[in-house]
């Protein structure tokens, strides 16, 4: 298979699976607030919250075992893929116990830590004992899916966790025929998806490479080699990623559990639009550190220029698309009591057009000249921390908006003035001007147009109608703004998508 075939199967896959993610997040919201209440329901957020932070534990060698998976994978080097998946289970199989000794001493203090009730601490207390035997096993398996994804399957891992997201769908409805307890709905939606994975990825994995061993192996050469690289990753993640994390943490401690809900609901959309950015990065990366590898400058170059563009279009397409018709969303979604959250969401949901560096991101962390992106982004995301800790006493989860806002504000100036010009020597000039700029505006013009007006009463109606204005208008703009050659890459994928939709 092409290159460009498996990142093109890889994106249809990682978009669908993503979709479904984040599809699911939105519908299981409302279901679950009006299963056990906003305050209740805000648990599971927290305690999520607390453990997404361990992954930090990962030291960045997530994002560098991807790396130097399709590195080795690309020169033929299946010692070293042998030596990198055993040494890989050693360190991580270590880490999750850590991770599980550290969320179940934590249980212990959630009463004094966080503003909850005597009876939500038992709930809680529950809910982390299921995080903490989930990490043991989840962080033992985690390189499993790298090396898949490495040797460029990410269509067949993309497949894998579709399917573990419709066990998810599974685990609702039973939830909601059997009246399950909160703590019995999250332990079954925890275990059964990552019994499913583990068996699928053991197969294919055998499939790939037939004699790999899965017991621990440290080879002590090879984790001095790709140290490096996973300290500067780690320091990324840690002010990055990591911070996103802490901030419903922050609400928790300075305002209630309901505020974290409230940031549920603005995050759980935010992934729902937000997935297409992620889903292209992990996609092509294993393809785009071949060509790193293989100094294919007119890949790179095409990654950097028309998959931007590509990718904007898309970007532009989901996020003013639901901007048009976001207040009919939400009196739909949750009703007229959380109406007051909309103008801070579309505010918050034009970063979403930030993501459109993911083509870019993809070709930086395929090298390993990441110092300088690590420390701009440690500023970054100290500055945003601190900005949301000073906002929550005056607009809670609302403050989301304006310190992420400022944060992808620093990001893209950093971007745009220095180092995608100076250190890639890509034009970003050319990549503002062509790729961002004119279909952005194009997008914004048409939401803004269609919120000027109303065409029903009816939320459901509006929402129907002013969907299949925007998507009519916006597309017959972009098709008139792109090239011939443009015309036909989209066409031919989009026939891809429908024959992958049909098999």
């Amino acid at each position: 298979m092409s290159t460009i075939n498996k990142i093109a199967d890889g994106v249809i896959w990682t978009v669908a699976c993503k979709f479904l993610s984040a599809a699911y997040a939105f519908v299981a919201v409302p279901i679950l607030i009006g299963l056990y209440g906003k305050a209740d329901y805000g648990l599971i957020g927290l305690a999520l919250s607390i453990n997404i932070y361990m992954t930090l534990l990962d030291l960045g060698f997530s994002n560098t075992n991807l790396r130097y998976f399709s590195n080795y994978l690309a020169k033929g080097d299946i010692e070293n893929v042998r030596k990198l998946f055993g040494t890989s289970i050693c360190f991580y199989g270590s880490i999750g116990i850590i991770n599980a000794l550290i969320i179940f001493a934590i249980s212990f203090f959630v009463g004094d830590i966080f503003q909850v009730t005597p009876e939500q601490v038992v709930i809680l207390r529950s809910l982390l004992y299921i995080i903490a035997l989930n990490a043991i096993f989840n962080w033992y398996t985690s390189c499993f899916g790298q090396l898949i994804q490495g040797a460029e399957y990410v269509d067949f891992f993309s497949k894998i966790s579709f399917v573990g997201n419709l066990l998810n769908v599974v685990v609702l409805i039973l939830t909601l025929i059997f009246k399950f307890s909160i703590v019995e709905y999250y332990a079954g939606l925890v275990f059964l998806g990552l019994i499913y994975r583990t068996l699928l990825s053991i197969r294919k994995i055998k499939a790939i490479i037939p004699d790999i061993s899965f017991k621990p192996h440290f080879d002590k050469n090879l984790f001095k080699e790709t140290l490096p690289y996973s300290m500067n990753i780690f320091s990324v993640s840690l002010l990055t990623w990591g911070a996103l994390q802490l901030q419903p943490i922050l609400l928790g401690i300075r305002c209630n559990s309901s505020e974290v809900t409230d940031y549920n609901i603005i995050f759980s959309i935010y992934t729902f639009l937000g997935f297409i950015g992620g889903s292209f990065n992990s996609a092509i990366f294993p393809s785009v550190t071949k060509a790193v590898t293989l100094h294919n400058r007119e890949v790179i170059e095409r990654v950097a220029y028309q998959g931007t563009k590509y990718l904007v279009i898309v970007i532009s397409f989901v996020t003013f698309g639901y901007i048009s018709v976001s207040p009919d969303v939400m009196h739909l979604y949750l009703g007229e009591s959380f109406m007051y959250l909309v103008p801070w969401m579309d505010f918050y949901f034009l970063n979403l057009l930030g993501n459109h560096n993911a083509g870019m991101s993809a070709i930086i962390y395929a090298g390993t000249d990441i110092k300088l992106i690590t420390r701009w982004s440690a500023f970054s995301y100290i500055t945003m921390v601190i900005v949301f800790w000073y906002l929550i006493p005056y607009y809670g989860a609302r403050s989301i908006a304006l310190s992420g806002t400022l944060c992808n504000i620093m990001q893209m100036t950093f971007y745009y003035t220095y180092y995608w010009p100076r250190k890639l020597k890509i034009s970003s000039r050319r990549i503002f001007w062509t790729s961002l700029l004119p279909f952005m505006l194009a997008g914004l013009s048409v939401a803004f147009i269609l919120r000027l007006f109303s065409v029903s009463e009816s939320h459901l109606i509006q929402l129907l109608v002013k969907g299949m204005l925007f998507v009519v208008v916006f597309s017959a703009i972009v098709y008139m703004m792109i090239e011939k050659t443009d015309r036909a890459f989209f066409s031919w994928f989009i026939k891809k998508f429908l024959r992958r939709a049909n098999a």
